[in-house]
C-alpha cells in the first residue's frame, strides 16, 4: 500500500501559506461540506446535519462547496433545489463554480468538515482538510480509518454521534496536519515498488 499521491506544500502554497496552516481557531467558516452533490456522497444527510446544527446554534456559519457550476449530481436534481432552500433560509452559504484556488481558500478558513459518504477510495475531501488543520468528521470505516489513523475523535460510528463529534471539534480542534504529511511520499513508494517489480 503506497498511498495516493498528494503534495501537501502544493496546496498550502495555493492560498499563499508557506508552512503548516495554524490551529482553527477563529476562522469565519464553523462547518464546510465540500462532497461532491452525488448520491453516494450522501450530502442529503450532511444537508439534514447543517439543518439541525443550525438550530441549535443560528450562528454557526455553515458553508457547502463545490467545483461544478451547479451543486447538481447526474442523478440527484433534487439536492441542488435543497441546497438552494436552505441557502434561501439562510441556513448553508452555498459556492458553486469554485476553482481548486478558492476551494482551497474556503477550506483554510474552516474549522470542521464533514462527510457522510458511503464510497471513499483514498479520500481527498479529508486530505485536503487535515492539510488546512481543518477537522474532517467522518464515517469509521472505507478509508478514513487508515488515513485518520484510527482517531475516534474524528469519525463516528452511528449517525447519533454526529452532532457531538462536531461540537466537540468546533469547542476543541484537533492538529490533523500531519495526518496528510504522510502522502507526501506516495510517489517515491510507488517508484521503489516499480523499480523492485
Amino acid at each position: 500500500v503506497t498511498g495516493n499521491p498528494w503534495r501537501t506544500w502544493e496546496a498550502l502554497q495555493m492560498v499563499g501559506a508557506d508552512k503548516e496552516i495554524p490551529p482553527s481557531v477563529g476562522r469565519e467558516f464553523d462547518i464546510i461540506l465540500p462532497n461532491r452533490p452525488d448520491y453516494e456522497k450522501r450530502v442529503n444527510l450532511s444537508l439534514d446535519f447543517a439543518v439541525i446544527l443550525k438550530d441549535l446554534n443560528p450562528e454557526l456559519n455553515i458553508l457547502v462547496t463545490t467545483g461544478r457550476q451547479k451543486y447538481c449530481g447526474v442523478k440527484s436534481k433534487w439536492i441542488y433545489m435543497y441546497a438552494h432552500t436552505l441557502a434561501k433560509k439562510g441556513i448553508i452559504d452555498l459556492r458553486e463554480g469554485l476553482s481548486k484556488v478558492e476551494y482551497y481558500t474556503l477550506l483554510s478558513k474552516s474549522k470542521v468538515m464533514l462527510s457522510n459518504t458511503v464510497e471513499e477510495t483514498f479520500g481527498y475531501c479529508v486530505i485536503e482538510a487535515c492539510t488546512f488543520n481543518c477537522n474532517p468528521i467522518t464515517p469509521n470505516k472505507l478509508s478514513h480509518p487508515e488515513l485518520l489513523e484510527g482517531d475516534t475523535d474524528l469519525m463516528y460510528n452511528e449517525l447519533d454521534e454526529v452532532v457531538d463529534k462536531i461540537l466537540a471539534r468546533l469547542e476543541k480542534p484537533k492538529r490533523v496536519y500531519p495526518y496528510a504529511l504522510k502522502y507526501n511520499d506516495s510517489i517515491k513508494r510507488m517508484i521503489r515498488v516499480m523499480e523492485r517489480e
